[in-house]
């Protein structure tokens, strides 16, 4: 989850980058957490997939989960080489117990 900047200036938009289908979590000002997938933004309000909204004035911090491609492409990686290690141990293992090494 990446946070977003709330902006109080009345001529940009209160929730920056987020906009309608984005995985969001909230602090409330009073310390409560929700984690909701945004199904409108009205003005000032987030609109949660289960009708609820969260005026921007009551939100201390607001986070957006967000896609990374280098992350997603460093774990692919890693994966693919872990994959390759394992083959190889597995294939060495094979070789030395049929007795070729």
């Amino acid at each position: 989850m990446r946070p977003i900047a709330l902006s109080t200036a009345p001529t940009d938009a209160a929730f920056g980058k987020v906009k309608v289908g984005d995985s969001v979590s909230v602090q409330m000002q009073d310390g409560r957490r929700e984690r909701f997938v945004v199904q409108r933004v009205e003005g000032d309000e987030l609109v949660s997939d289960h009708g609820v909204r969260y005026r921007s004035s009551d939100i201390s911090i607001l986070k957006r989960r967000s896609f990374s491609p280098g992350k997603t492409s460093a774990l692919a990686a890693g994966t693919f080489v872990g994959f390759l290690f394992l083959s190889y141990a597995a294939a060495v293992g094979s070789l030395m117990n049929a007795g070729a090494y």
